[in-house]
């Protein structure tokens, strides 16, 4: 699916990622209420090393391929 549309569906919960990607890295929605340090949504990178704000890059956001999951992984 397209980033807009992976975007759409993990706004509530879940997370995305491309295929070629590690299975520990996951793309997640954070809102301000689950933290006092944002004071806006934001996309975050999520791996076995840290949790990071992210930004998707060209390449990202224009790939057709994008992997929808729940939280628990299916």
């Amino acid at each position: 699916m397209t980033f807009g549309e992976a975007f759409d569906k993990i706004k509530a919960k879940g997370y995305m990622r491309l295929p070629g990607w590690s299975e520990d890295i996951k793309i997640i929605v954070e809102y301000p209420e689950n933290y006092v340090n944002i004071t806006d949504p934001c996309l975050c990178v999520f791996s076995c090393f840290c949790a990071i704000p992210w930004i998707p890059n060209m390449m990202e956001l224009f790939s057709d391929d994008w992997e929808v999951f729940n939280n628990d992984g299916k």
